[in-house]
């Protein structure tokens, strides 16, 4: 059953998907692939060793430029079940007992970095090179922050998309976020105090009486954030946080103040392309390396935080800020038997600056370290770093030095092979891969076939279609996204996406599906209609039934009787009227 779609349950409730699917496909996309390394992975899925099969490493250095079509061909192989969560023997408590046994020593490694800083500047002092290439750090950090503005930081305040300490999925949009108590750490009211100042009804929602002098929030204090682990790949899921709700408000306007100063040194975190660009570049010139790191955020000591914000009056504001803003504890328990552990590291991925902090301090870092060896660093977006290939070795040496870990697997400076934000190139060409991750409902069925069809796995992508009933195939472009199955000849039903009467048949809502309550202006569909992935707008305002741009994400139909909203809805073109051309098998 899909768990992100819960109208498809009725639909779905007939139709399970088969165990052997994802093996018997696999298997197929194996032998399609035909290249000795797929030959090893059919072998290994065969003969259930699953282990051994999400253990295999991809290799470019064992293939000659000519090779290419086998290097995409190995690589896809290699990638295709690495994130499947369904691979037995790893279940949802072995992968999250491994991600908490790496937030362990994550939290050891980030004790040793502070012990190990505290020596540097109390006691035997820095390594050689060390201290000059902190002082240079700490001057390009500077630059680029230059003052904090307490104005600037609550203007730029906003809640995030996700859970907090009291509001949990699915009551997590900014009307129950503003309506619920505020939680957080004591040392965040003093700001959420200044912000009530300048939002009257906020504050006066939130004060036990009416407001006269200074504004004293009800606030639920609690001592830090609490523990999660979401999803990674096959053998181990994610450490997160959930950030009391006041705090990560804060840290998110903190973060987009971090964000908007790295442009000035031409580092953009809304955008990949520079990275990628880098990659695909540096795989065919070898001028650049590109360098990952293991458990990035979760090493940021709290000491070399301190140490990189201090010595200048305006860094040490920034440093109280953030330090005012963090959790310092984590719960590692429950909320009715907690077990609060004091944190070693500044922040982690769930704090609302992390990420921005993170890349600030990496491109410092590797920058200062990089010019020094006659080098550059070319680009960071958070822990993807690409810097001058010859300098590989003393970026990576200072940020050793600085508590991070190399991730040898994913760095890559001796090979034709480079990796970025998700670019994998080889020799300037760009190689494609998917990795299946879950297959619990409709909307999985479709991504996995598109995902096999992008790579050319005709045979493999066909087998999983002919598995879903004819009754749930919908087909369309790929510009749909995965709301729909992609059809192999594009180029056919690619044809004018956005003309209602030239469309394909990617449209599924049948108009005698509606459940029409203009008393209370509500409306079901139990169709196969709600899919994920689709975007597109289509002009529906020449058609007699609908009027305005309907389709996508939160848009409005309009009909006779009144309006309503949906969510994310196909419509088929018999529903318009409109012929339907004859479907692939």
């Amino acid at each position: 059953m899909s768990k992100s779609f819960p109208i498809l349950d009725r639909l779905l409730s007939e139709y399970e998907i088969p165990n052997e699917l994802w093996i018997e496909s696999s298997k197929l996309a194996y032998e399609e692939l035909n290249t000795p390394r797929s030959l090893a992975c059919w072998i290994l899925l065969n003969a259930g060793e699953f282990k051994q099969l999400l253990d295999l490493e991809f290799d470019p250095s064992l293939f000659p430029e000519w090779e290419k079509d086998r290097v995409q061909r190995d690589f896809i192989a290699t990638e295709l079940l690495r994130k499947f969560r369904g691979v037995p023997g790893f279940s949802d408590k072995v992968r999250e007992e491994v991600a908490l046994q790496k937030a362990a020593a994550a939290e050891t490694e980030c004790l040793k970095t502070n012990t190990r800083i505290l020596d540097w500047t109390h006691g035997s002092g820095f390594p050689t090179g060390v201290e000059g290439t902190i002082s240079r750090a700490k001057r390009k950090i500077i630059r680029v922050l230059q003052s904090y503005d307490l104005g600037e930081h609550l203007k730029a305040c906003r809640w995030g998309p996700g859970s907090d300490a009291l509001n949990k999925r699915p009551y997590v949009s900014n009307y129950h976020k503003f309506k619920s108590l505020l939680a957080g750490t004591k040392s965040v009211a003093p700001f959420v105090s200044a912000l009530l100042e300048q939002n009257h009804l906020w504050a006066t929602w939130l004060c036990s009486s009416e407001i006269s002098g200074p504004i004293s929030p009800r606030m639920t204090f609690i001592r830090g954030n609490g523990s999660l682990t979401v999803p990674k790949s096959a053998k181990t899921n994610r450490f997160i946080c959930i950030e009391p709700g006041a705090n990560v408000y804060l840290q998110l306007g903190l973060g987009s103040m971090i964000r908007r100063r790295l442009r000035r040194v031409g580092i953009d975190l809304n955008s990949q392309e520079r990275n990628k660009m880098l990659a695909l570049e540096g795989s065919e010139s070898g001028l650049w390396a590109t360098i990952d790191l293991s458990s990035a955020s979760d090493t940021i000591a709290r000491r070399l935080v301190h140490l990189l914000f201090s010595g200048h009056p305006e860094l040490e504001v920034w440093f109280r800020v953030m330090e005012a803003l963090r959790s310092p504890f984590t719960n590692y328990g429950s909320q009715k038997r907690p077990k609060w552990i004091l944190n070693h590291k500044f922040s982690s991925m769930g704090n609302g600056f992390t990420f921005e902090l993170e890349t600030l301090i990496f491109w410092a870092l590797s920058s200062s370290a990089a010019e020094e060896a006659g080098g550059e660093c070319a680009a960071v977006y958070g822990d993807d770093i690409i810097v001058s290939n010859h300098v590989f070795d003393s970026v990576a040496e200072i940020l050793r030095h600085c508590g991070f870990s190399v991730n040898n697997r994913k760095s890559y400076n001796t090979t034709p092979f480079r990796e970025s934000c998700g670019m994998n190139a080889w020799h300037g060409y760009e190689l494609t891969s998917y990795r299946l991750q879950q297959l619990e409902g409709l909307s999985d069925l479709y991504s996995f076939h598109n995902g096999l069809l992008r790579c050319g796995l005709k045979r493999a992508a066909s087998y999983v279609v002919r598995r879903i009933p004819r009754k749930l195939r919908f087909y369309g472009p790929a510009g749909a996204g995965d709301g729909v199955i992609h059809c192999p000849d594009t180029a056919t039903w690619n044809a004018t996406p956005h003309g209602v009467e030239d469309q394909w048949y990617f449209w599924s809502l049948k108009l005698k599906s509606l459940v029409w309550k203009p008393e209370t202006v509500t409306v079901r569909a139990y169709e196969p209609a709600i899919l994920h992935s689709f975007s597109t707008k289509v002009p529906l305002s020449d058609h007699p039934v609908f009027t305005g741009n309907c389709w996508g994400s939160e848009g409005l139909v309009t009909l006779p009787d009144g309006r309503f909203g949906v969510g994310e809805i196909l419509v088929s073109r018999e529903a318009l009227g409109l012929s339907t051309p004859a479907l692939p098998d």
